[in-house]
């Protein structure tokens, strides 16, 4: 009886998975799979925040060049 449609998952932290389908073996027949795992997808997410200053509301000094003659 011929054995037919095995598949392979391979899954690791960090990694991409890899799935291998349909995959033919007879009885007592071995098989050796390299896999190799590519890189997960990483998101860095950064919040930045901040107070502006506020402005002196309580004084009404205006600077202002002098002038020379």
């Amino acid at each position: 009886m011929p054995g037919q449609g095995y598949s392979v998952n391979v899954t690791a932290p960090g990694f991409a998975p890899y799935d291998a389908k349909d995959i033919d073996l007879q009885v007592g027949q071995s098989l050796n799979l390299t896999v190799t795992l590519a890189l997960g997808q990483t998101s860095t997410s950064v919040e930045v925040s901040a107070v502006a200053q506020l402005l002196e509301d309580t004084e009404a000094d205006v600077d202002t060049p002098a002038l020379q003659c």
